[in-house]
């Protein structure tokens, strides 16, 4: 049998000794190397530099259709008011921004169609302001970024 060696003269255990260790070993996981893990779970860590550009950055939903429940999409832009304020904070909690309502015709009067897509679209945003502002130029994303966070939609004539 191996003999274990004996402790330092000096060696003494004291319950503050013991705690400290055991609060640096159970805090170890928490210690912040500027690298995050963005959802539970996942193994890829980013920087925080990283983390702060995209947070920082203006991200448009370019295929931004408020739902893909197409029946309740039309009936929201026929009828404003069936857009509610739990719908309003069902997207806000999406975390996106900036929409773009974009819709594709390809059959029929084209532009006729789109016509009436830009009528709609634009009386649904006045329906709803300030949750939902129309941009009209790059320099509108500064502008309302600085009144808000408001979601703003972007619809052209």
């Amino acid at each position: 049998m191996l003999e274990q060696p004996a402790p330092p003269a000096n060696f003494v255990i004291s319950r503050r000794s013991t705690l400290k260790s055991v609060a640096v070993a159970l805090s170890a996981p928490m210690i912040n190397r500027g690298r995050f893990s963005i959802f539970a779970r996942a193994e890829t860590e980013y920087s925080t530099r990283t983390v702060d550009i995209i947070r920082r950055s203006t991200v448009i939903d370019m295929l931004g259709l408020l739902t893909l429940d197409y029946g309740k999409l039309r009936a929201r832009e026929a009828d404003p008011r069936r857009f509610q304020q739990a719908d309003f904070l069902r997207l806000k909690n999406c975390g996106l921004r900036r929409f773009h309502p974009a819709a594709g015709f390809t059959t029929g009067d084209i532009y006729a169609e789109s016509s009436r897509d830009i009528t709609r679209w634009n009386a649904f945003i006045k329906a709803h302001q300030p949750q939902f502002l129309r941009v009209d130029t790059a320099s509108d994303f500064e502008h309302y970024d600085s009144l808000t966070h408001s979601r703003t939609a972007d619809n052209r004539e």
